[in-house]
């Protein structure tokens, strides 16, 4: 799974400012339900079952602002998880994945405030 996902992640890297909403969503899926359920983490898995609703969310708000970033930044942060992870390196893995989610914090909050900015302006079209 972890190379599968290294592949996945190095293919985006590519085409990186070609990718839509929806790829966007499924690469940070992979992450952040699909490998993290696996660590047998029990509180983890319950956050991430309860908030599954904000994953649904990030397709809309990746195609709301998708002119946020030149290309998703997201995307080194979770190949630098990955390759942590290849290299048997489960503390750095840790230490990079909290980076990620406390930058992944900022840009969540610059993407609704486009939104709400948005809103005002007339209809945003989701897809």
């Amino acid at each position: 799974m972890i190379l599968r996902l290294h592949d996945n992640l190095q293919d985006a890297g590519a085409r990186a400012s070609l990718l839509t909403g929806r790829e966007l969503d499924a690469l940070e899926a992979e992450l952040h339900v699909e490998l993290l359920g696996h660590g047998g983490n029990s509180t983890l898995i319950e956050a991430l079952r309860l908030y599954q609703s904000l994953l649904v969310a990030h397709n809309f708000l990746y195609n709301a602002s998708l002119t946020l970033f030149p290309s998703e930044p997201f995307l080194p942060e979770h190949m630098k998880i990955v390759e942590r992870l290849v290299a048997s390196d489960v503390q750095g893995a840790a230490q990079a994945l909290t980076q990620h989610l406390k930058a992944a914090c900022e840009r969540a909050i610059a993407r609704v405030d486009i939104i709400a900015r948005d809103l005002g302006s007339g209809p945003i079209n989701p897809i």
